[in-house]
């Protein structure tokens, strides 16, 4: 899971913009990743690849999914137990 994780920060595009930080999936996105942000942001996509980000961010930096420090504040517990079951069917 971890490792999937991290393979798939790598199709997210962060982009500097006068009101703060704008996320978005690279053209390039696995349909996986693609169907885990239609799972996880619904149709608040833009909104909710934060969170998304956050979740995977945390996931691919700990030992195991139920070690991370999530900031429920940008990614709210039910959100990254999404992602996380998520993770889980793929293998």
């Amino acid at each position: 899971m971890q490792e999937e994780a991290l393979g798939y920060l790598d199709y997210f595009e962060l982009e500097l913009t006068g009101e703060g930080m704008r996320i978005t999936l690279a053209e390039d996105a696995p349909r996986k990743l693609l169907d885990l942000a239609r799972e996880v942001c619904g149709s608040d996509e833009e909104g909710l690849l934060v969170c998304l980000y956050e979740a995977l961010t945390c996931i691919a930096e700990a030992e195991t999914a139920e070690y991370c420090a999530i900031d429920e504040k940008v990614c709210p517990a039910d959100t990254f137990q999404t992602v996380v079951e998520a993770l889980r069917r793929e293998r």
